[in-house]
């Protein structure tokens, strides 16, 4: 599959798109960012599956304007992230002075440990990978490793926010240490994505 990055401009948060040359479906994967992914995703005539890592803020901020654009879309996140879309203290858009809330019923619960079949050679590992939050999921698509907030390189997991645990990060940590393997792209919540060749190198900072 191929793969395309946007970042909000100001959040920094990742919404990947994720597609077959040649294809008229797309998978997404957060959607923080919308302004410029949309005009990318209008070549996609049927987006069946909206993925979410974790239902902070910065990850589901243009939910709703997404989804008017694509009625039939199904959102993919954990029990407790599905929670969390319809309020606005719990996903914290509230304090931001910018309510975000979601109550629609397109939605699939997950548990981790899934795996979802895209198309006919791709199938969607889920991993559930608390600490940030709770309800934290990580995604393994064909050769892309997405850890959302879970994993960010360079950068220690933010566990302060309610519903954090360090505890539980540290295992997370180690559960995406043994997927992270060569050959892998990862694909964090923020920042650059990490190419093949640089999976190898990614372990000093799991080591943290």
């Amino acid at each position: 599959m191929e793969l395309r990055r946007f970042e909000h401009p100001v959040f920094t948060s990742n919404t990947f798109v994720l597609f077959e040359e040649g294809s008229d479906t797309a998978f997404v994967v957060d959607i923080g960012e919308y302004n410029r992914s949309r005009s990318f995703l209008e070549a996609f005539s049927n987006i069946p599956i909206l993925f979410i890592t974790h239902a902070h803020y910065d990850h589901i901020y243009h939910i709703n304007e997404f989804l008017i654009d694509y009625p039939e879309c199904q959102v993919y996140a954990s029990s407790y992230a599905l929670e969390c879309l319809a309020s606005p203290k719990r996903n914290l858009s509230f304090y931001h002075d910018d309510p975000v809330s979601y109550k629609g019923s397109a939605v699939f619960s997950l548990k981790g440990k899934e795996r979802i079949r895209l198309t006919d050679n791709t199938k969607a590992e889920v991993m559930a990978t608390p600490g940030h939050t709770v309800g934290c999921l990580s995604f393994k698509i064909g050769k892309y490793f997405f850890t959302g907030d879970s994993f960010i390189p360079g950068y220690k997991v933010v566990t302060k926010l309610k519903g954090g645990n360090k505890l539980l990060s540290k295992d997370s940590l180690t559960l995406i240490k043994e997927t992270l393997t060569p050959g892998m792209v990862l694909c964090p919540g923020h920042g650059p994505i990490y190419a093949e060749s640089q999976i190898a190198a990614l372990s000093a900072h799991l080591e943290q």
